[in-house]
């Protein structure tokens, strides 16, 4: 047995079998989810996480793209490092990036995006998790969009 009480069972296996376990109308209380986060990331990590986030969303909001896709990546490769590849912040990470990628442009970029977060989103989530409703709602929606643009015969 390890230190989180199931048998070969990691500590975010447990955390998220926990988080599935509650329905939409419950809300997981905060006692709950605070001590594990912590456990997670130090709190200076937490802090730069989401202190990046924040500078993140107000430069995209500002039109200043580059710089916010820098932090974006950032917090993405600090989330990865922190708590590995398959997590839901990992997942809300890449929507973001693919959000940007859409405004700039990058169809394609932000497809890739979408399609890994979505991967990322079903597997630790599941498919009816409005986290993982939104990022299907988004790859879907610039799925629409580029059927319908125009092919060029250039």
């Amino acid at each position: 047995m390890n230190n989180y009480g199931v048998k070969g069972m990691s500590f975010w296996e447990n955390l998220f079998d926990l988080i599935k376990s509650f329905s939409f109308s419950q809300r997981i209380p905060e006692i709950i989810i605070e001590p594990l986060i912590s456990e997670a990331f130090s709190s200076e990590q937490l802090k730069e996480v989401e202190r990046l986030n924040e500078k993140a969303s107000i430069l995209y909001y500002q039109g200043r793209y580059s710089e916010a896709e820098e932090l974006f990546q950032q917090v993405l490769e600090l989330t990865k490092t922190t708590l590995g590849e398959e997590q839901p912040l990992v997942a809300t990470t890449l929507n973001n990036l693919a959000g940007l990628s859409d405004v700039q442009g990058s169809s394609q970029k932000a497809k890739s995006f979408y399609q890994q977060a979505m991967t990322i989103a079903l597997k630790t989530l599941g498919e009816n998790h409005p986290q993982t409703q939104t990022i299907i709602k988004n790859y879907n929606q610039i799925i629409s969009e580029s059927e319908s643009e125009p092919t060029s015969l250039n």
